[in-house]
């Protein structure tokens, strides 16, 4: 498996842990050494329970603690590398897989579920971005257009405001801010929410007090720590999310709209794959 740097992923980890998981967290952090690192061992040396070993692990997003205790090790082993060791080429690939596999094992099935259900059933869908995040948005409107979606890109905050007077109980609004810092996706959606629309933002932003109001918070991994000097674009996590909603769409509409439905899609691809554009 891909290593990356785990000492930040647990600082990034770090507000939402108990008392106990601390403990844990700042022995790791404060350790320089390989060493004994089976359950038993630092258990014993923490004076902490197995069990806390595993939920700290599975708070992080792994399985389990043998699979934390592997990538620590991998990353200690790491760092004795010289800097620059790794071609640029293979720094990216291992960037990326870390990303895949961060995201696979913090999927949350059940609120997948949730969102897929929002999207379907939605009157209408807005989504907000702006900068690269309205790239991803208008990327995900033209998937979702060609499986029937009426979808709408906005990446100007003047036509967020404009559009305000578009939403009704029946709209989706979901707006793309992976720092959760940006004022004018967090308006737009509180306004959506104070209309009753419902409301989806996805963000690798953590305990945000707007969030409560916010019907489905979709949480993107970070890639902090993982840039290898920004050699690979923020933007991966996000559009690894948007796939797996994509794909659950997809999946809901062909079962719900039957083969007729599914010839009139694969004549529409067909007609777009021999387009050329001027």
């Amino acid at each position: 498996m891909p290593n990356f740097n785990l000492p930040h992923h647990i600082q990034e980890c770090y507000s939402h842990f108990t008392s106990t998981e601390k403990i844990i967290a700042d022995f790791f952090l404060r350790n320089k050494q390989k060493g004994n690192f089976t359950a038993k061992c630092v258990s014993h040396r923490l004076h902490v329970s197995e069990a806390s070993l595993s939920r700290f692990a599975q708070k992080m997003g792994y399985h389990g603690y043998r699979e934390f205790v592997y990538l620590y090790e991998s990353s200690l082993a790491e760092n004795e590398k010289p800097a620059g060791s790794l071609p640029p080429s293979d720094e990216v690939f291992s960037v990326y897989g870390t990303i895949l596999s961060r995201t696979a094992t913090s999927v949350d099935a059940k609120q997948l579920k949730r969102i897929n259900g929002l999207l379907c059933k939605a009157g209408q869908i807005f989504v907000y971005g702006l900068g690269s995040s309205g790239l991803a948005a208008m990327e995900f409107e033209l998937r979702m257009l060609k499986i029937g979606f009426d979808i709408k890109a906005i990446t100007d905050y003047h036509q967020m405001v404009l559009n305000e007077t578009r939403l009704k109980k029946s709209s989706l609004v979901i707006g793309i801010t992976l720092s959760a810092q940006t004022t004018e996706i967090r308006d737009s959606l509180l306004f959506a929410a104070s209309k009753k629309a419902k409301t989806l933002c996805i963000t690798a932003g953590h305990e945000i007090d707007w969030f409560s109001q916010i019907d489905e918070v979709l949480p993107v991994s970070s890639i902090k720590g993982l840039e290898y000097g920004n050699m690979v674009s923020p933007m991966l996590p996000l559009l690894l999310n948007l796939d797996l909603l994509y794909a659950l769409c997809l999946s809901t509409k062909k079962k719900r709209d039957g083969a007729e439905k599914n010839e009139e899609e694969h004549a529409l691809w067909e007609r777009l794959k021999h387009y050329h554009g001027k």
